[in-house]
């Protein structure tokens, strides 16, 4: 990977986590949250809860990017708690 996507990928990372603990969610990049992480997926894409400023069922156009930020957010725990760069 280079060097700027993995600084992307991390700023990505970075930003799902922020925006996760202002919905109430501890994301703190630790093997644990990836628990987290699985409960906001049940909550959100399952049961409908509001997101920032979309549901599930009727999302915003950022809620597209949801997807990809929980990969980037999972990648980040690997990265920082298995050796990862």
């Amino acid at each position: 990977m280079t060097e700027n996507l993995a600084n992307e990928m991390r700023a990505v990372a970075e930003d799902f986590a922020r925006l996760g603990e202002k919905e109430g969610y501890k994301l703190d990049f630790t093997p644990e949250s990836v628990a987290v992480v699985e409960q906001m997926i049940e909550e959100i894409f399952t049961r409908k809860k509001r997101f920032g400023r979309g549901r599930a069922d009727k999302p915003n156009p950022q809620f597209v990017k949801v997807p990809p930020a929980i990969g980037a957010y999972v990648g980040e725990v690997i990265v920082r708690n298995h050796g990862g760069r």
